[in-house]
């Protein structure tokens, strides 16, 4: 298949590595935790190490996110939140471009009407709407809602020393884990609509779980 775009593909793989890395954060966190409250001398001893280490957790999550859900007004800002402005404001979405990444077709694999199908899934709307506005500022409103659930938190607890507040109690593990599902839709929808097949990658050949276990197996203090 064709590419086109070459900034904004280059663009959107930085963002996908970052949401990996999110990803694989919370992965090894979760994981983590697990052990640890299977074990009864952790959970006789090992309180402090818990607190340090969900705080430090959680200050990562909450920075990544807020860099990625942010309007960011440095001109060399590659956040998520400025992509889709940019592929909006530069109609970087269109069926035409995406019609002409499938080159001719194979009527036995695909078919015009598929790749309709498949577009209209993808934006929600009509291929042949001249603006997919629409479905980009949804997506927008999508980050913005993300980044107002965690910048206070940000801001009164993490980039400055401020009055304890609600909004330590609004941050749970549960909403960053949501938040960080939620921008990896959003990065797969724009993967499919702009690029089709990508070269981005799972992280489908690492299991955290069994790295971790075999980790803790052995003592590390002989």
């Amino acid at each position: 298949m064709k590419k086109s775009n070459d900034k904004y593909e280059e663009w959107l793989h930085q963002i996908h590595e970052e949401i990996l890395d999110l990803n694989t954060n919370y992965t090894i966190w979760e994981n983590m935790i697990n052990i640890e409250n299977n074990s009864s001398h952790f959970r006789k001893m090992g309180r402090l190490f818990q607190i340090w280490q969900n705080n430090n957790f959680v200050f990562k999550i909450v920075i990544q996110l807020c860099r990625l859900t942010e309007n960011g007004n440095r001109t060399d800002d590659r956040s998520l939140y400025n992509f889709l402005i940019a592929i909006r404001d530069n109609n970087i979405l269109s069926y035409k471009n995406y019609r002409n990444l499938y080159g001719n077709l194979d009527p036995l694999i695909l078919t015009e009407e598929g790749i309709i199908e498949q577009f209209e899934t993808l934006t929600k709307q009509k291929y042949t709407d001249s603006c997919f506005c629409e479905t980009i500022n949804n997506d927008i409103n999508k980050l913005t809602n993300i980044n107002n659930s965690i910048k206070k938190f940000r801001n009164k607890h993490i980039a400055h020393l401020t009055s304890y507040s609600g909004e330590i109690k609004k941050i749970t593990f549960k909403r960053l884990k949501k938040n960080i599902e939620e921008l990896g839709e959003i990065v797969n929808k724009y993967s499919n609509l702009l690029y089709t097949n990508t070269n981005f990658h799972e992280l489908t050949d690492i299991n955290i779980e069994d790295l971790l276990k075999d980790l803790f197996k052995k003592a590390w203090i002989n």
